[in-house]
């Protein structure tokens, strides 16, 4: 009785296991081959300048977003946008003026930088869109890295 109750539990877990779960999340500066890249489907892609990011459906914690280039290699987004070359109160402001909201602000005085971080790369790259024509003056960027990405 006790090992059909613990295979039940076991069976009832694994349930509920997402199946593109963290741990197949593949390394930030792995590039994916043709077979990785057709498991994951059509994705979701967003322009940033002249570059192009796809959203893979897995992430190394809560707080990231992983991100296919141009060229399949994986990427990391904090979901963050940072505001220089402006006063904390027009970054402040603008960001108040502009959607989405972001989910936290911090501003980082001594390197002058305003840092917003939104609840997902969708919400952060239309609030980077929305920043750029709000502060065509400041300096708006979207970072992605690819290499010394703490897991």
């Amino acid at each position: 009785m006790k090992k059909v109750f613990l295979f039940g539990l076991l069976c009832a877990s694994l349930g509920m296991v997402n199946p593109a779960s963290a741990a197949e999340a593949p390394a930030p500066g792995k590039r994916l081959s043709k077979a990785e890249l057709q498991k994951w489907g059509t994705l979701p892609s967003y322009r940033i300048g002249k570059a192009e990011y796809r959203v893979l459906p897995v992430s190394l914690n809560a707080q990231t977003t992983l991100l296919l280039d141009m060229h399949n290699v994986v990427g990391v987004s904090n979901n963050d946008i940072s505001i220089g070359k402006v006063s904390e109160d027009v970054a402040r402001n603008a960001l108040r003026q502009s959607v989405p909201q972001p989910l936290h602000v911090d501003h980082f005085k001594n390197a002058g930088v305003t840092v917003a971080r939104y609840a997902d790369f969708r919400q952060a790259w239309e609030g980077f869109q929305a920043l750029q024509k709000l502060l065509p003056e400041a300096e708006v960027r979207l970072p992605v890295k690819f290499r010394n990405v703490p897991r």
